[in-house]
């Protein structure tokens, strides 16, 4: 039995700074990169819940430009601040949400860039493949969930639905069409204004949130076990496991304010000759790296955890700002 070809880290490198400096170019902001195989912007997280977006651990350089391509074309239009105080706070609302402002912006891409249009188009279409072709679709929830996220591209890239399951979704989008379609021609009307088309994002957003609940309230006692739920094991797929996590980082990455004087003395240099800054990796042989590496990856592999939730754990841990401060006169409790 063959066993797959583990990644090139040093060609998923390559692909991923190139597509960082598509994302500079086109948004033209010079503090775009990458960090730990993901987009910052300076010290910001550039974290998209859309499910299309999320990053595989192989990803080509065709494929990826479609993700640099919308992460410019979020950075040109989306004003952070304003999406972030708009953000539900449930995980499900959460995701469609960010995932519709994602579409508004992509939709937005100029017709004079026929490539990025293309680059767009394919990379939702790599997407709706894949959650087909894993067959996450068979369940009530995921066709419905599926079908909401083809409706919702469509109608605002004025496109047609990923061919393969046009015929298959049929019956599911009559049926939403009622409800939804008034929400979608709002949708369509206001994506050139971020603040009007929130509003309705949110009553999606809403609109989603309970239908997911009325399916897990309709689910018998038995389905509280995780093990007898294959229906929400595909659900937690579209979220990838870590959609609330990754939500919660980029929630604190925007609201971590660098503390003021008053809350934190600010660093003096007290004598440059000795005075000396390290990159803590640049102290490590990268041989030593390597193979520090291959040890971490194979406890995780032998451990059976979800590396991506690892990882978005780890950040929010690491990410969180701490004022450590003497408080005096408090009793102690022995």
């Amino acid at each position: 039995m063959s066993t797959p070809a583990k990644p090139d880290l040093r060609e998923q490198r390559r692909i991923r700074e190139l597509s960082a400096m598509v994302t500079r170019t086109l948004a033209d902001d010079a503090h775009v990169h990458i960090r730990q195989q993901l987009f910052f912007k300076a010290n910001r997280a550039l974290v998209a819940l859309a499910p299309h977006l999320h990053l595989h651990k192989i990803e080509t350089l065709q494929s990826m430009r479609g993700v640099s391509d919308s992460l410019a074309l979020r950075l040109l239009h989306t004003r952070n601040s304003l999406h972030q105080q708009l953000m539900p706070s449930d995980a499900v609302s959460r995701l469609i949400f960010d995932w519709l402002e994602a579409l508004r912006t992509e939709s937005l891409a100029p017709s004079s860039m026929p490539g990025m249009r293309h680059n767009l188009q394919q990379r939702f279409y790599f997407w709706s493949a894949g959650y087909y072709h894993a067959r996450h679709t068979e369940s009530e929830l995921g066709i419905w969930l599926y079908t909401v996220a083809q409706m919702c591209w469509s109608r605002l890239n004025a496109l047609p639905v990923y061919a393969e399951t046009e015929d298959f979704i049929e019956s599911t989008r009559a049926g939403l069409t009622p409800e939804l379609g008034p929400l979608l021609y709002q949708l369509r009307k206001h994506r050139n204004d971020q603040t009007t088309y929130a509003t309705y994002a949110l009553q999606v957003a809403a609109l989603v949130q309970q239908e997911v609940e009325a399916m897990r309230q309709a689910q018998p006692a038995c389905a509280n076990d995780p093990e007898n739920e294959p229906e929400w094991d595909d659900f937690s797929l579209l979220l990838d496991f870590d959609g609330d996590g990754a939500a919660s980082v980029a929630h604190t990455i925007s609201n971590i304010e660098p503390p003021s004087q008053h809350t934190q003395e600010q660093y003096q240099v007290y004598d440059e000759q000795y005075d000396k800054e390290e990159q803590l990796a640049e102290l490590i042989r990268p041989e030593l790296l390597n193979a520090y590496r291959e040890q971490i990856n194979q406890r995780i592999a032998h451990q059976h955890v979800h590396l991506n939730l690892l990882v978005q754990r780890l950040r929010r841990a690491l990410t969180v700002y701490s004022n450590p401060r003497w408080v005096n006169d408090q009793e102690w409790v022995h």
